[in-house]
């Protein structure tokens, strides 16, 4: 009940006298107060020994009371200052010691142990007996009746005395009010000794709990007693549960599915007077996750028996087997490491571990261009993990010689009879091994499927205002309003008889809500020509344009600029730069969680020539290399901000485009939770920022990185927010949009990684390659909505400091709660106006650092 009680202690402080606790200064006065009750058990003769005054620890006690008697007393002054003017310090000590007794012994106690009965009863034997069979707590409607019966079955408060006074002459006499048993009076209540949710009417007429009598009006006559916190602890009992029971809207089972108990119902007590110790483990990984289904649609439009016999063909004869040792290889090593269920993890799987300040220049490996360093040890590096394995079988890999030239020849290439057959192997070979999607794409392939990719899928990260001629430096489609501009790409050869990339697509006037304007037209570089919907390689020219983008996203956008640049950047400077209590260091834990290993360990698979990543793609050895060269070369740190902003979409467009209102949206609840976390120990902003050297380092280190310097803009407590802010977006929600694109990649005519001239599908083997690349991106990382506590806990820090810090964090997880429901109903509305679900940013579905 530890945290519960913290909670109602930090609550009923700032409510009663607006002093804000700490959390540890919440579990000191919790214990304080079981100080208190123990001693309340013994007979007040027996507290005069000595003895049992030490046993109990009762000097200890009443000298911490005496402590928060005197930080009542002015807090009480400040509240109330013409009532208590000129009132003695005896009479603020009675009025802080009444105080304190309804912080200690009334809603202090009452309040954490209704909800702890009301969280304990669903997981107890007791409750399994004992409730009623339609119950749920998951019924949040019925939460208000659940808290009145467990308070009448479980009242907080047993027993009540008062002095009745005497009239007539009569003495007074001392009253004890059985409130246990009169709760259960069968005169009163209907099947009393049973748990029955009753209406609140019922309730609000016969309950007694609050020991509320003789109310009469205003409370005048000398025998009215009345409760003045119950609608405070009412309303402090049902908040609390409702949010409890909210963290599970999107898990199937509900909350006792999320929440995992470390104790079976036989080991929870139940007793009239307490509920026994348990504890509950937030489980993330059991967030609803919707199931991948990508290309399936594709079988659906085949009869039943069509079905059926395409899967018993391709049983026994998958085409994937067909392909070379190399490609063969990997499919193994995705088999073998990516398990079904994506081996999910949690923050918990975070450890508070961090090494020491230092550079890593000699523990580092260095590519081969770019400058680019990767540091070779990780802090968070197990000798067993998922990771490592991969690590291994992919140096195995690395260490064999594969010849390309036969594989590649046009006339050896292998074909599936239709689409459809590429998706049944596709489902039997890769299908549990792919990493879990949101986001469906049944249609890329027609014009309007592609008008959406544009500016709702993966190309709308490179949706910009249309150019001209003169600005392009080719011809475009006239009429266009936007393009996705990709022709960069062109200039670099490709091998044998794979077209080059390269091109562009042009969309006309939107009509509204954030919804695409028509496909006019592509440009291909490698054709150098424009392409039109009545061409007669209008199809092609449509599955060229997506094998651009696959290739552009995948290693410009989200190798070598998320991974590479910015991820590794924010790891080197993290850990080279400051030290393991630092609050950047902690802040950007969850961040660069498992980076370095993923980073180094997957070098041997992406960078050299002839390796699994090169013979995905289709580039020739020298242009591989150079076009990694030229994307480090020509990177510009940019945040997000700006990088919408440049791209000049029309303003009618851009306020209701939902990729990138949810993306802005993310940033600046980034933004808000970095500022938060970091102010306390700025208080005076630029002054102690710039006074910091493992600040000024940090901010240094990122112009001496690679061989392209950041050029940030001046340090200040504004432009670090700025930069810190745009790294946790980039391994979180960027990350996840240049990165998760396996819907797109589940059907040979959807994007393939390379293509040959008039064809509009992949080949087998291209088409598994590109499979093998997005599987691998299945052994993903803790969620970014998540418990962070364990992180964010530094013995070097003030009190006040740790609290901030800890309210920061726990804050930052409601703020991306309210996000994600806002991007819901933001969904619901954007297909009422005819648009589609947008939620590739969503934070449920993000993680908190780069995967593979």
């Amino acid at each position: 009940m530890g945290d519960i009680g913290v909670w109602v202690t930090r609550v009923l402080h700032k409510v009663h006298v607006g002093i804000t606790l700490t959390e540890a200064e919440g579990e000191e006065f919790m214990d304080m107060q079981w100080g208190m009750i123990k001693a309340i058990a013994f007979p007040e003769g027996s507290l005069k020994n000595q003895r049992i005054r030490d046993m109990v620890g009762l000097d200890e006690t009443l000298a911490k009371k005496a402590r928060w008697l005197e930080r009542y007393k002015p807090a009480l002054l400040l509240m109330l200052p013409d009532e208590l003017n000129g009132t003695s310090d005896d009479q603020m000590t009675h009025l802080a010691s009444a105080l304190f007794d309804s912080l200690a012994f009334a809603g202090g106690a009452s309040v954490p142990s209704v909800i702890w009965f009301c969280m304990a009863l669903p997981y107890s034997e007791w409750g399994e007996t004992n409730l009623p069979e339609d119950f749920s707590l998951d019924t949040v409607s019925t939460i208000p009746s659940y808290v009145y019966e467990t308070m009448r079955r479980f009242p907080p408060v047993g027993t009540l005395p008062y002095i009745e006074r005497g009239v007539n002459g009569a003495p007074d006499h001392d009253v004890m009010l059985n409130i246990q048993m009169a709760q259960r009076d069968p005169s009163v209540w209907e099947n009393g000794d049973k748990f029955v949710i009753r209406s609140m009417a019922e309730y609000h007429t016969k309950f007694c709990g609050f020991a509320d009598f003789a109310n009469s009006p205003n409370l005048g006559s000398a025998n009215s007693h009345s409760c003045p916190g119950k609608d405070l602890a009412f309303a402090m009992m049902t908040s609390f549960l409702t949010e409890f029971v909210r963290t599970a809207d999107r898990v199937d089972g509900g909350h006792k599915q999320i929440w995992v108990c470390d104790r079976p119902p036989s080991e929870i007590s139940i007793s009239a007077f307490a509920a026994g110790g348990f504890a509950l483990t937030y489980d993330v990984t059991q967030l609803v996750q919707e199931e991948d289904q990508s290309g399936m649609d594709m079988l659906d439009e085949l009869t039943s028996a069509e079905r059926s016999l395409l899967m018993e063909r391709v049983s026994a004869t998958n085409k994937f087997d067909e392909c070379n040792a190399n490609t063969a290889l990997f499919i193994k090593i995705v088999q073998k490491i990516v398990k079904p269920g994506n081996n999910k993890q949690a923050s918990k799987d975070v450890r508070a571990v961090f090494f020491n300040k230092q550079s890593y220049a000699d523990s580092s490996w260095s590519a081969p261009f770019g400058g680019f360093r990767f540091i070779t040890c990780d802090e968070d590096e197990e000798r067993e993990s998922r990771i490592s394995a991969l690590a291994q079988m992919l140096m195995y890999a690395a260490s064999k010689r594969w010849d390309l030239k036969e594989d590649e020849q046009e006339d050896r290439l292998i074909w599936f009879e239709s689409p459809a057959e590429g998706v049944a192997s596709m489902h039997q070979t890769f299908g549990p091994h792919l990493p879990p999607q949101y986001n469906e794409w049944d249609d890329v392939v027609t014009d309007e499927g592609m008008a959406w990719l544009c500016v709702a899928g993966c190309a709308g990260w490179h949706l910009t205002k249309a150019r001209t001629e003169d600005e392009a430096g080719h011809a475009v489609v006239e009429g266009a309003v936007m393009e996705v501009d990709m022709t960069y790409m062109g200039q670099y050869k490709t091998r044998g008889s794979w077209i080059r990339y390269g091109g562009a697509a042009y969309l006309g006037q939107s009509p509204g809500d954030g919804l695409p304007g028509p496909l006019l037209g592509i440009y291909l570089c490698h054709y150098d020509a424009v392409f039109r919907p009545s061409d007669d390689k209008w199809e092609h020219a449509k599955c060229a344009f997506r094998s651009t983008v696959t290739t552009g996203l995948t290693l410009k956008d989200h190798l070598c600029t998320v991974h590479w640049i910015k991820a590794n950047g924010l790891g080197m400077a993290a850990r080279e730069a400051t030290g393991p209590d630092h609050p950047i260091r902690r802040l950007l834990k969850p961040h660069y969680y498992n980076t370095a290993l993923i980073n180094f360990k997957s070098k041997d698979m992406l960078l050299p020539p002839g390796q699994f990543a090169y013979r995905t793609f289709a580039f020739t050895k020298g242009s591989w290399v150079q076009y990694f060269a030229d994307c480090a070369s020509n990177w510009v740190y940019v945040p997000l901000p700006e990088k919408l902003a440049a791209k000049n979409l029309p303003s009618e467009f851009f306020d209701t485009w939902p990729l990138g209102q949810d993306s802005l949206k993310l940033w600046y609840t980034i933004e808000s939770y970095v500022k938060e976390f970091l102010t306390p120990f700025y208080p005076n902003g630029d002054d102690d920022l710039l006074a910091d050297d493992h600040v000024t380092e940090f901010w240094s280190s990122f112009e001496s990185q690679f061989d392209t310097p950041w050029n940030l803009p001046p340090l200040s407590f504004d432009s670090l927010t700025t930069l810190i802010t745009e790294l946790i977006w980039t391994v979180t929600g960027e990350h996840e949009l240049v990165g998760s694109i396996v819907a797109y990649l589940t059907s040979p005519i959807g994007f393939p990684a390379k293509l040959l001239e008039d064809h509009v599908e992949s080949d087998v083997q291209s088409f598994a390659q590109g499979l093998v690349i997005i599987a691998l991106t299945g052994l993903r990382q803790p969620p970014l909505m998540d418990d962070w506590d364990h992180v964010m806990r530094s013995d070097s820090w003030t009190a006040l400091q740790q609290q901030s810090v800890l309210d920061a964090v726990r804050g930052f997880q409601v703020k991306l709660g309210k996000v994600a429901d806002q991007n819901d109903d933001d969904n619901i509305q954007r297909v009422k106006n005819g648009g589609r679900k947008v939620n590739i940013v969503n934070p449920r579905i993000l993680e908190s650092s780069v995967s593979i």
